[in-house]
């Protein structure tokens, strides 16, 4: 039986907040997997 390998590739958006009141962010980013790592710059949202 072959296992089978999950990829996390693909356009990913989400939002983060720091701590203290920061305000949040909400990002955009296009993540390709190379050789075991995640690489793509994210974006923010215009």
């Amino acid at each position: 039986m072959t296992k089978r390998r999950s990829s996390l590739t693909g356009s990913w958006s989400g939002a983060y907040r720091y701590p203290d009141n920061f305000p949040e962010t909400v990002f955009n980013a296009q993540l390709e997997e190379q050789d075991g790592a995640f690489v793509g710059p994210p974006r923010s949202p215009t």
